[in-house]
């Protein structure tokens, strides 16, 4: 993280403390990050799957395009802006799975990552051309990476919430973006604003995060892939709706 972000967008010490429960004090906190670097030989140009993610999106427009077929919806840029959301967080939740990354190359795992995600988004064809030329891989080599995805994004998803349809599930639907949103360089911040010395204990800070609480940090090392205030709106049943058993695979649906 400190590595490859600007300083105003590393979190403070007192922040990093606030993310672990206050369970650790800021000293101990620097002394184990001494402890990573000195194992690490100070080595940490290593590329991981959010580099190549972001490659990927940077190099196919957002990972969708005007020919795709979405459906009964018309194709606009916020078709982009929602896959691009949806892969941060399909991202987010494999780094939390020491198995998928220890079994799956950093650049298949970001290729099977958009492609559980068009899926996901009912665009298809899952794995056109242009996403096989931008990442050297063929739609049947995703198929065993992106059942894993899948099972991680339903073991993932929230409890039912409002019916899909109603007023309220519209509010809390974490596809629905609007056009300010569907901008390519997302600028939302993942820590926000330092805290004011003296503010109320449950004041909001951030992305929504109040006071004390646990804190989402941004789940990839380059920064745009944050999620922002996904992980906060994810408590909507409409996710759950898209999983099913029978959800076609990459080379079943191409």
């Amino acid at each position: 993280m400190k590595y490859e972000e600007i300083e105003a967008d590393v979190p403070s010490l007192p922040k990093l403390r606030r993310c672990a429960s206050n369970v650790y004090s800021v000293e101990i906190i620097k002394k184990m990050e001494l402890a990573v670097l000195i194992e690490l030989d100070w080595d940490l140009a290593s590329v991981a799957t959010a580099h190549f993610l972001e490659a990927v999106l940077a190099l196919t427009g957002g990972g969708t395009f005007p020919h795709d077929d979405v459906g009964d919806r018309q194709w606009t840029t916020a078709c982009a802006a929602q896959l691009r959301k949806l892969a941060g967080y399909l991202h987010s939740i494999c780094l939390q799975d020491a198995q998928i990354s220890a079994k799956v190359p950093a650049s298949q795992l970001a290729a099977a990552i958009v492609a559980t995600a068009r899926v996901q988004l009912n665009i298809y064809p899952v794995w056109p051309a242009e996403l096989r030329v931008a990442t050297g891989y063929a739609c049947d080599a995703l198929g065993p990476a992106m059942s894993d995805i899948l099972r991680l994004y339903k073991d993932a998803l929230p409890p039912p919430g409002p019916t899909a349809g109603t007023d309220e599930a519209l509010e809390t639907d974490p596809f629905v973006v609007d056009e300010e949103e569907a901008r390519w360089d997302d600028d939302d911040g993942a820590y926000g604003e330092e805290e004011e010395e003296g503010a109320p204990r449950d004041a909001t800070v951030g992305n929504g995060a109040s006071k004390g609480s646990r804190e989402f940090l941004t789940p990839s090392p380059t920064g745009p892939l944050d999620a922002g205030d996904f992980f906060d709106d994810m408590e909507t049943s409409e996710g759950a709706a898209m999983v099913t058993e029978s959800e076609p695979m990459c080379a079943a649906a191409c």
